[in-house]
C-alpha cells in the first residue's frame, strides 16, 4: 500500500474506507473539459467514474463478494485483490514498456476505460460501460489545420489560467514551450519554470535550451537534480505507478520539489507530443495499418519500439519467457490496432489511448503529488478531438507542431529545439554505478527467481560493473535497467 493513497472496500457487510471520493478537477465545472475520477459506495454497492479520455488513473477489483477501488494498485493489493500475473498485459508491457487497455500486472485489477463507469453489486456483480469514441474525418488543409490548431490551444489556455501563483516544469522541447509562451502572450507568466537534469545515460538538452528560452519571455528558471541514486528512485516510482510505467524515475526530482515548496498549481505539457508529433509513428506503420495488415503492423512495433527478444532471452527465465511468448504479444496487440480501423490517425490514436493514457498520465496523476492541481491544455476535450480528426500524414514528418509554434510566435523562432541526436558525457562510469546497483539489488533477495534468470543476468552485471561496458553487460542499454529492476520487484510483490 503507498502511504495516503485512498482505498474503499464494499461488501454487504458494510464499506471500508471513504463512501465518496472525488481526484482531479473541474475545468469551468465542465466535465467534458476535465480530468477526473470518483466513486460512490454503500453497503453492497460501488459506481466508480472517469473522465472522457480516462486520463486519472484510478483502478478497481473484485473478488468473493465485495468490491474495492483505489488510485494505487498496491492499496488494491493490501485489501484482497489478487495477486495473479495477468501474462497477456505483461507480454506487452515487457516489451513496450506500457500496458494496453485497461490491463495492468495483475488479472484481478483493472484500470477504467475512457469515458467509463463501473458499477458493482453484491447481487448483480460488475458491470463496466466505455463511452462510444466517435471519430470524424477532417477535410481541412494542413495550413487550415495549423491555425485552428492555434485557435484551439489558445482557448484551452485561456480556459486553464489560475488565480493564484503557479510554476511550470520546462523542457527543450514543443509542448512545454507553446504552453510557456502563450500563457506569456495572456500576461499570465508562471512565478518559476523548472528543469530537471535526467540520468547519466541522457544528454543535457533540456539544460541548455530552457533557461536560454525562460530568460528570453523573463520568467525565473531553476535546475533540479534528480534523486541521486537511479536505483532508488525506480524503486519507488514502480510503487507510486502500480507497476504500470518503466518511465518516469527521473521525474522524482521534480516532486520533491514540488511536495518542498508547497505548490498548488503547475501547468503540464501531457498528450502534446502524442497528438501533433507523435514520434511513435513511421509511414511504414500508417500504410500498413491503412491495409488493415495488422499482424505485421504489430511485428513492426515491436521490432522498433520494443525490448528486443535477445534481452527477453537473457532476462526472463525460459518458462515465464515462454509464458509471455512473442505471439502472445502479437495477439493481444493486434486486437488493439484492429479498433482504429477506418481512423483518420490510428497510430497516433493508438499511442494516445495506450502509452499516454496508461503510461506517461502517471507522471502527471502519480508522480507528482496528488495535491497538487495540473492544468493539462493538451487534454481539452475540442483540442483532443479535433487532433483526432486529422490525417495521419499531417504529423508524419514530425514538424506539425513545430511549425503551429513557429506561426504563433514567429518572434521566437531563433531559439532551437532539444537535439535528440546529442549523447551524454561520462557514461562509462555511469554504466558501471548501474550494473553495479542492480546487482546488489539482484543479490539482496538471491533466491530462485520464476521470473528473472539471476544465473545469465549477475554474471553481465559484475561485467558490467568492472568494465562500464553495455557491450558486455548486455542488460543495460535502452529501457532495459528499468525493466529488470521492475521484473525482479514484481516478483518480490507477488
Amino acid at each position: 500500500m503507498v502511504e495516503g493513497d485512498y482505498v474503499v472496500q464494499t461488501s454487504e457487510g458494510g464499506v471500508s474506507g471513504p463512501q465518496h471520493a472525488f481526484f482531479g478537477h473541474l475545468v469551468g465545472g465542465d466535465r467534458s473539459k476535465s480530468i477526473f475520477a470518483e466513486w460512490s459506495a454503500a453497503p453492497g454497492t460501488l459506481k466508480i467514474d472517469v473522465d472522457d479520455h480516462g486520463i486519472w488513473p484510478l483502478y478497481y477489483a473484485t473478488g468473493p463478494g465485495f468490491a474495492a477501488a483505489s488510485p494505487s494498485v498496491l492499496s488494491l493489493l493490501g485489501n484482497g485483490a489478487g495477486r495473479d500475473l495477468d501474462l497477456d498485459g505483461l507480454s506487452i508491457f515487457v516489451r513496450l514498456g506500457f500496458f494496453l487497455g485497461d490491463d495492468t500486472a495483475f488479472k484481478s485489477i483493472r484500470s477504467l476505460p475512457p469515458g467509463g463507469s463501473v458499477h458493482w453489486s453484491s447481487g448483480s456483480g460488475l458491470r463496466v460501460e466505455a463511452a462510444p469514441r466517435p471519430v470524424r474525418q477532417s477535410d481541412l488543409s494542413r495550413s487550415a489545420a495549423i491555425d485552428a490548431y492555434i485557435d484551439l490551444f489558445r482557448k484551452a489556455i485561456g480556459r486553464r489560467i489560475p488565480d493564484e501563483s503557479f510554476i511550470m516544469p520546462l523542457s527543450g522541447g514543443r509542448d512545454s514551450r507553446h504552453i510557456l509562451l502563450e500563457l506569456c502572450r495572456r500576461n499570465a507568466r508562471p512565478a518559476l519554470c523548472v528543469t530537471t537534469n535526467l540520468y547519466g545515460n541522457r544528454s543535457a538538452e533540456d539544460i541548455r535550451i530552457a533557461p536560454r528560452l525562460a530568460a528570453t519571455v523573463g520568467v525565473p528558471w531553476k535546475a533540479l537534480k534528480p534523486r541521486f541514486f537511479e536505483i532508488c528512485a525506480e524503486l519507488h516510482k514502480n510503487r507510486l505507478t502500480g507497476f504500470c510505467a518503466d518511465e518516469h524515475g527521473w521525474a522524482l526530482g521534480i516532486s520533491d520539489f514540488i511536495a518542498r515548496q508547497g505548490v498548488t498549481t503547475f501547468f503540464d505539457g501531457l498528450g502534446g507530443d502524442t497528438l501533433a508529433r507523435s514520434q511513435f509513428q513511421s509511414e511504414k506503420m500508417l500504410a500498413l495499418h491503412r491495409a488493415a495488415r495488422f499482424e505485421e503492423l504489430a511485428e513492426e512495433l515491436l521490432s522498433v519500439w520494443g525490448l528486443s527478444e535477445t534481452w527477453l532471452q537473457h532476462v526472463l527465465r525460459p518458462e515465464f519467457h515462454s509464458m509471455l511468448s512473442r505471439d502472445r504479444a502479437v495477439s493481444r496487440l493486434v486486437k488493439e490496432l484492429k479498433q482504429y480501423e477506418g481512423h483518420p490517425t490510428p497510430i497516433a490514436a493508438f499511442f494516445f489511448w495506450h502509452r499516454m493514457r496508461r503510461e506517461v498520465a502517471l507522471y502527471t496523476f502519480r508522480v507528482i503529488p496528488q495535491s497538487v492541481n495540473a492544468l493539462c491544455p493538451y487534454l481539452d476535450g475540442d483540442l483532443v478531438d479535433f487532433m483526432l480528426s486529422l490525417p495521419g500524414e499531417y504529423i508524419l514528418d514530425k514538424r506539425f507542431h513545430d511549425d503551429c509554434i513557429a506561426r504563433a510566435f514567429p518572434e521566437f523562432s531563433n531559439i532551437p529545439f532539444e537535439d535528440r541526436t546529442v549523447k551524454s558525457k561520462g557514461r562509462g562510469i555511469y554504466w558501471r554505478f548501474l550494473a553495479a546497483s542492480h546487482a546488489v539489488y539482484g543479490l539482496s533477495g538471491l533466491g530462485l527467481s520464476r521470473l528473472v534468470n539471476h544465473t545469465a543476468t549477475l554474471p553481465r552485471l559484475a561485467m558490467g560493473a568492472f568494465a562500464g561496458d553495455t557491450g558486455k553487460a548486455k542488460l543495460l542499454s535502452n529501457r532495459g535497467p528499468a525493466m529488470l529492476l521492475y521484473l525482479t520487484q514484481l516478483e518480490r510483490t507477488i
